[in-house]
């Protein structure tokens, strides 16, 4: 019991930390961001400045990797918004969404997200915040190719052009 209110201290704390880029026009804030092994997902009052819910893929007993990171993501955003909606639903009236992933996953959470809420039938005001991220195996950049080689390359080119 101790270790969790520990760690609920330090997730407010995380929370405080960030609230200067938080619009307090909004009363709940879920936070969603993947990592390569891992999801996690809080829902936070600002107002009162607390955490209400955390979860991460360990909770639901969920073993994620990257070959099974869409369809554990797709099982774990489920299972979170049926704990909402039982435990929450009433209190929340305006909702910010704010999504770490890479752009394939962040299709798949924000597609999961719209069918919640067209569901319901009276309509809260949502708001994203997407949070861009590169992707997991690093997307690197073109190799440059060194200025002796592109100018050798350029004179071959012009010497073509010339018909020599």
């Amino acid at each position: 019991m101790v270790k969790e209110q520990k760690q609920m201290r330090k997730r407010n704390e995380n929370l405080n930390i960030s609230k200067k880029k938080i619009d307090k026009s909004s009363s709940h804030y879920i936070f969603i961001t993947i990592k390569i092994n891992n999801i996690f997902i809080l829902l936070s009052d600002i107002k009162l400045n607390k955490t209400l819910l955390y979860r991460s893929s360990e909770n639901y007993k969920i073993k994620v990797s990257k070959r099974t990171m869409k369809e554990s993501l797709k099982y774990m955003i489920r299972l979170y918004i049926n704990e909402i909606q039982k435990k929450f639903l009433n209190t929340i009236d305006s909702l910010v969404l704010r999504i770490v992933a890479p752009i394939t996953l962040r299709r798949i959470i924000l597609d999961l997200v719209k069918l919640f809420f067209q569901v319901q039938k009276d309509k809260k005001k949502i708001r994203l915040e997407i949070i861009p991220k590169k992707c997991f195996n690093g997307c690197r950049p073109r190799k440059a190719k060194r200025k002796k080689q592109r100018n050798i390359i350029m004179s071959r080119l012009l010497m073509e052009r010339r018909g020599g």
